[in-house]
């Protein structure tokens, strides 16, 4: 698994490890699952985003999961991603998906998805980007974040 940062000088998002300089978000985790989350890894992803959000520097209002290395995705998966959703809710803390691989549909029901992407709705976005947007919106709606760079 990753943190991911910005850095100066290099186009996209990279992990924190591998560039030490990288910059994050106050109040936002940019975390990347470097696999599959299926049965038999569900509750190894829980506690590496678990372990990620307990060493931020600073409280996570915003988790964005990078699901654009995740290329199968089986329901006990989708089950774990609703009971975290429902664990961090209490904390104030909430998690959004990005990069999701629209193949990943073919492993469920077609009615089934649909009735996923309206329970997930607004928090599912096509980019890191998107999801940072937003979360600058929310902030600077609560008056706690200067306007993104």
């Amino acid at each position: 698994s990753a943190i991911l940062g910005r850095v100066q000088g290099v186009k996209g998002f990279h992990d924190i490890l591998d560039y030490p300089n990288a910059r994050t978000i106050d109040g936002l985790l940019l975390f990347r699952f470097q696999g599959n989350l299926v049965f038999f890894n569900v509750d190894y992803f829980r506690e590496c985003l678990f372990e990620a959000i307990a060493a931020s520097k600073t409280p996570i209002e915003w988790v964005v999961l990078d699901a654009s290395p995740i290329n199968v995705l089986d329901a006990t998966a989708v089950q774990k991603l609703d009971e975290i959703r429902n664990e961090l809710a209490p904390r104030g803390i909430v998690l959004v998906t990005t990069q999701a691989r629209h193949n990943l549909r073919r492993f469920f029901e077609p009615e089934w998805v649909r009735k996923r992407e309206e329970l997930w709705g607004s928090s599912i976005y096509p980019t890191l980007k998107s999801a940072i947007h937003v979360f600058h919106q929310y902030k600077n709606a609560k008056g706690g974040l200067p306007p993104p760079d």
